[in-house]
């Protein structure tokens, strides 16, 4: 129950709307689509209500810079849309797991709409994060062997 409010808490606070082609008068906001699809599919139905948050607010981060870089309409968006939002995240400094998380929100949004059959494919679906500049050697995580 607690997870409910804490996700409409979030879309009232956007407006942002689409009409899906199963029906032209019938309008969804793109956050209630995505809420439904995170209580339904995401951790099979048990999904906490902090990862509720953090997919919703990596989808508010993206709609957004949607909106600031004149993205009229969000679920028209193309592979090389979600690649400029990507750029915009590198040049503005996020850490390569911060923009990975959020490219998985927009992921799962754009997974959401085809479920909903509101676009036929999923623009994020093969974008990926910046590689870590980590050496390899500091990732290595065991004890070297003693002879």
């Amino acid at each position: 129950m607690a997870k409910n409010k804490a996700v409409s808490k979030i879309i009232e606070n956007n407006t942002m709307e689409i009409v899906t082609k199963k029906s032209l008068a019938a309008k969804e906001s793109l956050e209630s689509i995505f809420a439904e699809f995170l209580r339904l599919e995401v951790a099979d139905g048990k999904a906490s209500s902090k990862t509720i948050r953090n997919y919703m607010a990596g989808v508010k981060t993206f709609l957004l810079w949607c909106k600031i870089n004149f993205v009229t309409n969000p679920n028209m968006a193309t592979v090389d849309t979600i690649k400029l939002y990507r750029e915009d995240l590198v040049k503005k400094g996020y850490k390569e797991s911060t923009i990975a998380l959020k490219l998985v929100a927009v992921r799962r949004l754009f997974d959401a709409l085809v479920e909903k059959k509101a676009i036929a494919m999923n623009p994020a679906s093969k974008v990926k994060a910046p590689r870590e500049k980590t050496a390899r050697e500091e990732k290595i995580k065991y004890l070297p062997s003693v002879s």
